[in-house]
């Protein structure tokens, strides 16, 4: 019984609460006992000792398609692995086996000349489509921003869609001891979700719609943020403080306040990577994040200089009102005193701090935040199958997750904090999660 994997005994969790358990430093810090590999090469991920099963975790962190991240994924499931847990949902890897397929056939058929196979823009048009008609509009809309960015990265940079997921299932068909696990939430949800992103930042701000068993902590204790006595003003501000510094630990890591906030004795370090070390760690890597930024850069400029021409044209040609058009200006026409500049800077900061409560918070919510726990909760599953395989015996375990996931999972799954954020309520709040995971189909083992 699947739902069985997410019941914890009453010793686990008060470990888990405790902030017991043995933490390894960082994998930047390593030894390089993973195959002898330089640590620097290794940045990217994180090692620790799950509390509640004992299985080695290691998080590795990926920039999605690159081809250093899928050489890192290579590198850390190692003969000894039990376990692979890949951030996707049974859908999303049916779709990768079926690329795959794709692909062979692609390369058999040029070889005998025959007929192409249909092109990306067809396979997209037909997704969205799909999408329109089994989830409706908004999620449609939503589908199309995400395939039409992320096809057109591929498009200009040449990255391979799902190569590190790709590489962790075959990594997984040479181990005939090791299984691979799905365990994100459903594809369909996510878009769903981002489709309603102006309710989710309209919901924030004026704080309802929150479900206590999807609240997320920042280190701080969840029985105080939902006291009865609080006042709502007070919980809405918290939770908005929470989300943003959930964002803020994806980008920059856990303070150092707040690991020691959440250990028992304050000794362990909170495992987490630091985007700039990973970003740089070695030439692959640099070679894949010039490839990843500069055809967007390049994509933005070309369109900013033709939406001008063609505003000018049309300027010119007595077609467009030219009030209606904000002319580049020099610098003799911008605001010289203090007074004149305060205007423009509020305006400014305005726009930002919109942009940031109205764009930036929700998608993070959706996209990083809400997926962290259900990752946490996922990968923590996968640990309990190992051992109730192996015996009651630990064993080690592989996640390939998403860069900018990794420390949100590693905090949720370490730390005392975020042990009580993820056992509040006990057993009715991992009744409501067991269910939710099944229904989002956020844990399941596939075969390869």
């Amino acid at each position: 019984n699947r739902s069985q994997l997410f019941v914890t005994s009453n010793n686990a969790e008060a470990e888990l609460r405790a902030g017991k358990g043995d933490i390894l430093k960082h994998t930047s810090n390593d030894d390089g006992k993973h195959n002898g590999k330089d640590a620097e090469k290794l940045a990217s991920c994180v090692e620790f000792i799950d509390p509640e099963t004992g299985c080695e975790v290691v998080l590795v962190g990926c920039f999605h398609g690159t081809v250093s991240s899928s050489q890192d994924v290579e590198r850390m499931i190692t003969p000894e692995t039990k376990a692979v847990a890949v951030e996707l949902c049974a859908k999303r890897f049916t779709d990768l086996l079926n690329n795959e397929q794709l692909e062979q056939q692609r390369q058999e058929q040029e070889k005998e000349n025959e007929k192409e196979q249909p092109t990306w823009w067809n396979g997209y048009v037909q997704m969205v489509q799909q999408t329109a008609q089994r989830r409706g509009m908004g999620t449609a809309i939503a589908t199309a921003v995400v395939g039409g960015v992320s096809g057109l990265q591929t498009l200009l940079s040449g990255f391979t869609p799902g190569l590190e997921f790709t590489t962790a299932l075959q990594a997984t068909r040479n181990n005939p001891d090791c299984d691979l696990f799905c365990v994100d939430q459903s594809v369909d949800d996510t878009l769903q979700r981002m489709g309603e992103l102006p309710f989710v930042a309209w919901s924030m701000i004026m704080g309802t719609h929150y479900d206590d068993a999807n609240t997320l902590s920042d280190g701080g204790s969840s029985s105080s943020m939902h006291h009865p006595k609080a006042n709502p003003v007070q919980r809405k501000w918290q939770r908005i403080i929470q989300d943003a510094g959930g964002l803020s630990r994806a980008i920059n890591g856990a303070s150092t306040s707040s690991s020691s906030s959440t250990a028992s004795d304050g000794s362990m370090d909170l495992p987490q990577v630091q985007i700039s070390q990973v970003l740089f760690r070695n030439p692959s890597a640099v070679k894949d994040l010039l490839r990843l930024m500069v055809p967007p850069l390049v994509v933005f400029n070309v369109g900013i200089m033709a939406v001008n021409a063609a505003l000018l044209s049309l300027v010119s040609a007595n077609l467009l009102d030219p009030s209606l058009v904000v002319l580049p200006t020099d610098a003799a026409s911008i605001p010289q005193q203090e007074h004149d500049r305060l205007p423009h800077i509020l305006a400014s900061l305005m726009i930002v701090l919109c942009n940031y409560f109205f764009i930036a918070l929700p998608a993070a919510r959706v996209v990083l935040l809400e997926r962290d726990m259900i990752l946490s909760d996922g990968i923590r599953a996968t640990c309990r199958h190992v051992v109730q395989q192996n015996d009651g015996v630990p064993g080690r375990v592989v996640a390939v997750l998403g860069l900018l996931h990794v420390n949100g999972v590693a905090y949720h799954m370490t730390t005392s904090g975020g042990a009580a954020q993820s056992s509040e309520d006990d057993e009715s709040r991992r009744s409501r999660q067991s269910e939710t995971l099944q229904e989002t189909s956020s844990f399941s083992k596939v075969k390869v």
